[in-house]
């Protein structure tokens, strides 16, 4: 018999909640950095999913927060 394996494949996209701990900051700074584009999505059926490039590319020196 022969034994199959699966190739490890990593994701391309990754929800606004994994984003929001990859990243140590709410939903609502990824929601914020999304509607600035600072972060790239992709829209799948209903979701809003973050492209895993986008996260790993440098955002900016700093993070501005809202008062």
């Amino acid at each position: 018999m022969e034994q199959t394996q699966k190739a490890a494949v990593d994701p391309v996209l990754i929800s606004r909640r994994a984003t929001a701990g990859a990243l140590s900051v709410s939903i609502r700074t990824v929601d914020a950095l999304i509607a600035r584009q600072k972060l790239k999505t992709r829209r799948v059926g209903r979701r809003r999913l973050v492209i895993l490039s986008s996260i790993r590319e440098p955002l900016a020196t700093t993070v501005e927060y809202p008062d």
